[in-house]
């Protein structure tokens, strides 16, 4: 077996004089393994971009909306103002609230009659609520009815109506209850 000398000297070194005798490459492989291994890790590949400056390699895509870079409109003291701004909302509310305590004298209860129009409306608010489910559950659990049959029952749907109708009106009704009758066969 002829073995190269390279291949021996490598397999008498230990660990950790192969890993200081490979220097400092370190494949993908290694760094997955470092850093939580495959599905926690992933690639960098940013790294592999050929660019006139390396620096420009992690620079933030810039983001355009209707041919406009995005980050053009960005206010550079937004921070300060929102500050700001959540300061006048707690001095706000502390107004408010002290003047809530203030207020807390007065007496708020409702009248004999607007409680009596408070009530009116929560039942009548929980009638139609009751009757929407009902109708929602019984629409859920009822066949689909045919046309010929909506037609028969439902009041004033039937040649006889339409005949009844239109002699009170004093058209004659033989040609109208005929056309009915075939277009319904």
């Amino acid at each position: 077996a002829n073995i190269p000398a390279s291949v021996l000297a490598e397999q008498a070194l230990t660990a950790p004089q192969r890993e200081a005798a490979r220097g400092s490459k370190r494949t993908e492989k290694d760094l997955e393994e470092e850093k939580g291994g495959a599905g926690a890790y992933s690639m960098d590949w940013r790294k592999r971009y050929l660019l006139e400056n390396p620096e420009w390699k992690h620079d933030p895509i810039p983001e355009i909306v209707d041919g406009h870079n995005v980050a053009d409109f960005v206010d550079p003291d937004i921070e300060a103002r929102l500050e700001e701004l959540e300061r006048e909302e707690e001095a706000a509310a502390a107004a408010a609230e002290g003047a809530m305590d203030e207020d807390d004298g007065e007496d708020t209860r409702l009248t004999e009659d607007e409680t009596r129009v408070l009530g009116r409306i929560r039942t009548k608010k929980a009638v139609v609520k009751q009757h929407s489910r009902r109708e929602k559950v019984a629409g859920q659990h009822r066949q689909p009815m045919p046309r010929t049959a909506q037609g028969a029952r439902a009041p004033g749907k039937t040649a006889e109506s339409m005949a009844q109708a239109l002699e009170q009106v004093g058209i004659d009704p033989r040609r109208a209850v005929s056309r009915a009758r075939s277009r319904s066969r």
